[in-house]
């Protein structure tokens, strides 16, 4: 792969797009004889000016995509492709491979997907070392303007046709995640040996990204304290929307059948459009095994998204 060092007043600018066929024998949804078509992912590299304004240099890494993670949703049921049939944000993770130069998503039974219409929402590339590459903007976000059609994005999926759909990605900037117009950071996070990482999503009326504290114990709730470097998540908004961080924590290792006793506390943030009762606060508790830290690990995204609703 080409490594390209731009300034960010020049950011590298991917054009990706992803076709709609049918495979050459229809296949049947899970849900019974529909006929589903496959969507495939492929990218056009492009050098654009970038509109983006106060940035700093940067450079695109020298590294190859591995894969994507993609979150679609059905325009009219509202739900994530993929997930459990509601409306929170789900993210399929899909292989790429180099089709003579070209990078392509494998095909993925997860993207087979009856006629109709739907809403790009999300769209992420990383590498083989789990580190993001590209980023497609949302609307909302600092780099918006950087693109000409910024996510989401509506494409119909009709028997018999192949539309190709343009999708602008930017070379990924850590330290400028909210730039993006992401509504919450797993799309880097930094892993150490034996943490955990937590993400929280607290209902009231909707669904909110939420400002929480995690406490753990050895023992018991209210027990023997774990000491933690880092307590609470953080609420930040550039752009329309707020942001909610990723908590990732650090825990001494487990022995045989050991557990940490964890408690999740949904706080208020003046960023944030719910209120709780400072007396009677949402919260959630739950066990953790050395087991579950290490199977961490093999999630994609690497934390515990965990719904605090009625």
């Amino acid at each position: 792969m080409k490594h390209f060092k731009l300034p960010i007043a020049v950011i590298a600018v991917f054009a990706m797009f992803f076709t709609s066929c049918s495979k050459e024998e229809s296949t049947a949804s899970d849900s019974g004889n529909q006929e589903t078509f496959q969507i495939q992912f492929g990218t056009l590299l492009n050098d654009i000016e970038s509109k983006a304004h106060g940035t700093e240099p940067t450079e695109c890494r020298d590294a190859s995509p591995a894969y994507v993670l993609v979150g679609i949703t059905d325009d009219e049921t509202g739900f994530y492709v993929g997930g459990p049939g509601d409306t929170a944000v789900n993210l399929v993770r899909v292989n790429v491979q180099n089709n003579n130069g070209s990078w392509e998503t494998s095909y993925s039974d997860v993207l087979g997907l009856p006629a109709g219409d739907y809403t790009l929402q999300y769209f992420i590339v990383y590498s083989s070392d789990e580190e993001v590459l590209w980023v497609a903007p949302r609307v909302g976000g600092d780099y918006a303007s950087s693109v000409d059609n910024p996510l989401p994005q509506a494409f119909t999926l009709e028997a018999g046709t192949k539309p190709y759909i343009n999708v602008d990605v930017l070379c990924f900037v850590p330290r400028n995640e909210e730039a993006y117009g992401y509504l919450f950071y797993d799309i880097n996070l930094t892993r150490v040996e034996n943490n955990y990482c937590i993400f929280v999503n607290y209902c009231e009326g909707r669904e909110y990204q939420a400002k929480f504290m995690v406490e753990v114990w050895y023992d018991a709730y209210d027990g023997i304290a774990v000491e933690l470097d880092e307590n609470m998540n953080m609420i930040s908004q550039n752009g329309e929307y707020p942001s909610a961080s990723v908590l990732c924590f650090v825990l001494p290792p487990l022995v045989g059948s050991d557990t940490y006793f964890v408690r999740v506390t949904v706080l208020d943030d003046p960023l944030l459009d719910y209120n709780v009762d400072e007396a009677n606060p949402p919260v959630r508790e739950f066990e953790i095994s050395q087991a579950d830290i290490n199977a961490q690990m093999e999630l994609t995204p690497k934390y515990d998204h965990i719904r605090i609703c009625d």
